[in-house]
């Protein structure tokens, strides 16, 4: 269950990255190649917008019915100057990816871990990464490079006109591209499909005339069979702007967290916390809960301060030995509580 969570998540961000990367673009009478050349980079200047969408993923319809969710789920877009922001709920488990110059801080509410915590506080975890795009000029570049482009005419969602296109790639050529995978394998499950026949991944895509964004992108593998010689095609996923604004306030762009947990460690006599404070305490006292099946622990740590900004590293020693599990945690300071989990091992001595 939580990895079929996750992998949605991750899907998601996927699919927004892309579309957002290569399909910035609007016609002027050019060809539909040269239309889209135009047009790429127009999203970039764009310093002020708020966009939802409804995704929908039909290959996963099995899946989540089976977990009690739906295949069809909201994403928020936002974006304020240079930093952005998505927001994506999936099975009761929702999670923001803020991206803040070179890093991105992805935050998550809920059960990602499929495990009942013993606490009743609302907890958010919230942890940074790099930023590492597969999306490349040199990968948007190849991808132009080897499509069939067609260019439809204008079309209008939201209320909005939009220039609409499709977008064929070979599936012999997609899988030669770094970006293919995320795209089309993991995120529809089609790896053996794309792998083993010959097809094409068909993207239509509806570019919003004034501010150039992704209105509407639908993805579809058409593939044929060796063996029965029919053709069959598979829709893969699609988004639609259902709302879109330039009102977007710091409000909006704010993390949910005072501090970050960049690293929690446990062992049978010492945790070790690692985090970075967004805000300036005085005096702060620091609270572990731990939490498993068999052992409940709680420890605490009071420190002079924590500067806006800086990282520490904290080793706390419990009172008493730590068994050997999985645990979840809940870290405090003060009213601001994030959740987390770690394992304790023991080393086997003959």
């Amino acid at each position: 269950m939580t990895k079929a969570i996750l992998a949605v998540i991750v899907i998601v961000v996927i699919a927004i990255v892309s579309s957002f990367y290569f399909l910035n673009f609007n016609p002027f009478g050019m060809n539909p190649r040269d239309l889209l050349e135009s047009y790429r980079g127009r999203y970039e200047n764009i310093k002020n917008i708020k966009i939802f969408y409804n995704f929908k993923m039909p290959m996963l319809t099995g899946i989540l019915a089976a977990m009690g969710g739906s295949p069809d789920f909201q994403i928020e877009y936002y974006k304020l100057g240079d930093e952005e922001k998505s927001v994506t709920s999936v099975m009761g488990v929702t999670s923001a990816i803020y991206t803040k110059g070179d890093i991105h801080i992805t935050c998550t509410e809920g059960s990602p871990l499929g495990l009942i915590s013993s606490t009743t506080k609302k907890t958010v975890s919230c942890k940074t990464s790099p930023v590492t795009s597969q999306f490349s000029p040199e990968v948007g570049e190849s991808i132009l490079n080897q499509t069939n482009i067609t260019y439809n005419g204008v079309k209008q969602i939201i209320g909005r006109n939009c220039d609409h296109f499709t977008i064929v790639l070979s599936t012999s050529e997609l899988t030669s591209l770094p970006m293919a995978s995320p795209i089309t394998g993991m995120a529809a499950g089609l790896e053996s499909e794309i792998s083993e026949k010959e097809g094409q991944v068909i993207y239509e895509v509806c570019m919003d005339k004034q501010y150039g964004y992704p209105a509407f992108i639908n993805a579809s593998l058409e593939s044929h069979s060796v063996l029965s010689g029919k053709s069959t095609i598979t829709n893969i996923f699609s988004f639609e702007a259902t709302h879109m604004s330039t009102d977007v306030t710091l409000d909006d762009m704010k993390i949910p967290v005072k501090f970050l947990i960049n690293e929690l460690e446990c062992e049978e006599n010492l945790v070790d916390l690692n985090i970075t404070s967004l805000e300036s305490f005085a005096g702060p006292t620091i609270n572990i809960d731990l939490s498993s099946y068999s052992q409940n622990m709680s420890l605490s740590k009071t420190v002079v301060s924590l500067n806006e900004g800086e990282t520490y590293s904290f080793d706390i020693i419990p009172t008493t030995s730590i068994d050997t599990s999985y645990y979840t945690a809940e870290v405090c300071i003060g009213d601001d509580c994030q959740s987390d989990y770690c394992y304790v091992s023991r080393s086997y001595n003959p």
